[in-house]
């Protein structure tokens, strides 16, 4: 029986000029956030979806809940990136371990820093 892929999602914030491969560290990059007791972000969340396809956009379609246009315009302006790396196929197929990043836009009280939510994905 397929149970579907599970996806670990965080919205978090972090510089974007920093040169930083793990975005939920809160050394190294000159990164403050809340870490609960469990060493995990607090406002991190588990959901478990059910996805018919492993392409990018429909990955980043059900877990984010954006449209499927807003989810191509996120991919093709570079705004999604798999394991650190710039992906602007939403055709990709979603590989076990992956994180993808989806940067959301930067902060109005200062531009240097942006949101992003990241989705680990566990294929089962």
């Amino acid at each position: 029986m397929y149970a579907g892929p599970l996806i670990r999602a965080t919205a978090s914030r972090w510089l974007n000029v920093a040169p930083c491969r793990a975005a939920f560290h809160t050394t190294g990059c000159g990164m403050s956030q809340e870490v609960g007791d469990d060493g995990l972000p607090k406002d991190y969340k588990l959901k478990t979806l059910k996805a018919g396809s492993r392409r990018l956009d429909t990955f980043v379609n059900r877990a984010s809940g954006k449209s499927s246009v807003q989810v191509e315009k996120l991919i093709l302006g570079g705004r999604v990136r798999v394991n650190d790396d710039v992906h602007t196929k939403k055709s990709y197929n979603v590989q076990k371990q992956d994180s993808i990043d989806v940067w959301i836009g930067p902060f109005p009280e200062n531009s240097e820093l942006a949101e992003v939510e990241r989705y680990e994905v566990r294929l089962n």
